[in-house]
């Protein structure tokens, strides 16, 4: 794939990310549990704000470092961009879950 298609999937992943983000947000607890014990209790959280804040800024900024980026580094960062995404929602989805 060209540099011109890596930078369209990227820039529709991201934009499809912020759609579901703010469609699940009503929804998600007031406190966010970032980290859990290996006994399954909440270590500690953020403030739903703060934690999908944070949540969105890392596929934005992979998005501008990767904007210039050669073709062949291109597959493996998307690659980790889409895995990410991917692992986001679901985190996303057991906090709401919760």
């Amino acid at each position: 794939m060209n540099q011109k298609t890596w930078n369209t999937i990227l820039i529709v992943t991201t934009v499809a990310y912020c759609i579901y983000v703010a469609l699940v947000y009503p929804f998600l607890p007031n406190d966010l549990p970032m980290q859990f014990s290996l006994s399954g209790e909440v270590n500690w959280t953020l403030p739903k704000m703060v934690g999908i804040l944070m949540f969105l800024a890392v596929p934005l900024i992979l998005n501008i470092m990767t904007l210039k980026k050669k073709e062949k580094e291109m597959s493996s960062i998307v690659t980790s961009f889409l895995i990410m995404a991917i692992l986001i929602g679901f985190l996303t989805y057991t906090a709401f879950i919760m």
